[in-house]
């Protein structure tokens, strides 16, 4: 590891980008242990709430066709913040929203902001030492696998108490 603290394989930062990552695929597996809560508290049908997975699950798909390419055209760091910033706001609109249209839209748009892992990586793989590159990439992978695997659980023992109760 080098010692230059401003180098982008300082430990610390890798760490941060992994967890950022993490979130960021996470977002598209929280729904689904609250479904049921959210159909209750929005009065809606079992077939209805269900399509909501297909809605953040078709968005995220969505956003890798289209938003990841531009990583290669656009400044990547800009789009990153952008997506993250656009990704709250659509957190927001899900967890308070008053019918199902609202729901479906937050659902599909949280799906197409959560591909900010896929702008991360390449950004890290451009900017880290050749011989840091395999380790950097790893870390980033791993919050990514680690966090698809805790979604669902961490949403479901946090959905007890939580949703628009």
């Amino acid at each position: 590891m080098t010692t230059n603290k401003n180098s982008l394989t300082q430990r610390s930062t890798v760490l941060t980008l992994a967890i950022a990552c993490g979130l960021a695929v996470a977002n598209v597996y929280y729904n689904h242990p609250l479904l049921a809560d959210m159909g209750r508290s929005l009065n809606i049908s079992v077939q209805q709430v269900g399509f909501i997975p297909t809605l953040t699950q078709t968005g995220y798909a969505v956003g890798l066709l289209l938003l990841v390419p531009l990583g290669d055209m656009m400044e990547r760091r800009w789009l990153i913040v952008t997506m993250l910033v656009l990704l709250a706001c659509a957190l927001v609109v899900e967890a308070t929203v008053p019918n199902l249209v609202w729901l479906s839209v937050s659902s599909f748009v949280v799906g197409f902001c959560s591909i900010v892992a896929h702008l991360v990586i390449p950004l890290v793989a451009h900017l880290t030492h050749p011989s840091e590159r395999g380790k950097a990439i790893g870390t980033l992978l791993s919050g990514m696998i680690l966090s698809v695997l805790l979604a669902r659980s961490v949403s479901g023992i946090g959905s007890i108490p939580i949703w628009q109760k």
